[in-house]
């Protein structure tokens, strides 16, 4: 018997985001719009040992809940949040969404999902939007490699990841995406731009308890590192 399968499913990890979290979620449960039957994207979350109330505002929504007893960071919460849900939902994408961000266009998943063909990866514009009110575009183009070099693409929010192809997410305190993005290069998955439109916010808002809000010297030291391991796949890269 065939195990069923959904196309997309949502997984947020959550440390303290009590100020964002409704928005969050509420952003996730819009793509559900249209007719969209709960099943079809499914959403869990998980709470990383959150002392504020975000696990009592999660646990008033209608999405899937798992808790770890101390907090592991975002990286191994991530790690626990996809393979919780390749057996709970075996879903063919997953969009990653983290707890104080939110999707500002509630077809997002959608309208990636009618390009799904031959990609392990799409990707949509961004918009970023700051503190002060600010706000800024970023598109990318399908060359991971040259853009994670300008740095302009490593935004989980804005792509959808085929679930089969997602490598491990390696342990860091700080600089997980960027882990992530040097060893999807390394898987050689493959990237498509979606849209020009951006369907996501990036960090509207920043939060005390974040990482990056307080390790920026780690921080810059690892993103040079990292930098430097990406120019290394990008000189030994094949000609296209």
């Amino acid at each position: 018997m065939d195990t069923f399968q959904v196309e997309a499913a949502i997984l947020i990890p959550c440390f303290n985001a009590a100020t964002h979290l409704k928005q969050c979620l509420e952003s996730a449960i819009a793509q559900r719009a249209e007719g969209h039957i709960a099943q079809r994207y499914p959403i869990l979350l998980c709470d990383d040992g959150s002392t504020d109330n975000s696990l009592e505002i999660a646990e008033s929504y209608p999405i899937s809940i798992v808790k770890n007893q101390v907090n592991l960071g975002v990286g191994r919460t991530r790690q626990r949040l996809v393979e919780e849900c390749r057996q709970a939902f075996n879903p063919e994408f997953i969009q990653f969404l983290d707890a104080d961000d939110f999707l500002m266009c509630s077809n997002k998943i959608s309208n990636q999902l009618k390009n799904k063909s031959g990609v392990d990866i799409l990707i949509d514009a961004l918009l970023l939007e700051y503190p002060n009110g600010d706000r800024r575009t970023i598109s990318v183009s399908a060359d991971l490699k040259k853009e994670a070099h300008r740095g302009r693409i490593w935004h989980l929010n804005a792509c959808l990841f085929r679930s089969s192809a997602i490598p491990r997410f390696r342990y860091c305190k700080v600089c997980n995406d960027s882990l992530f993005l040097i060893d999807c290069l390394k898987a050689g998955l493959i990237a498509r731009e979606v849209s020009i439109q951006p369907t996501s916010v990036y960090r509207k808002n920043w939060s005390g308890e974040q990482i990056t809000a307080n390790h920026h010297r780690e921080r810059e030291q690892l993103s040079t590192t990292f930098r430097r391991e990406i120019e290394e796949l990008i000189s030994v890269a094949k000609p296209q």
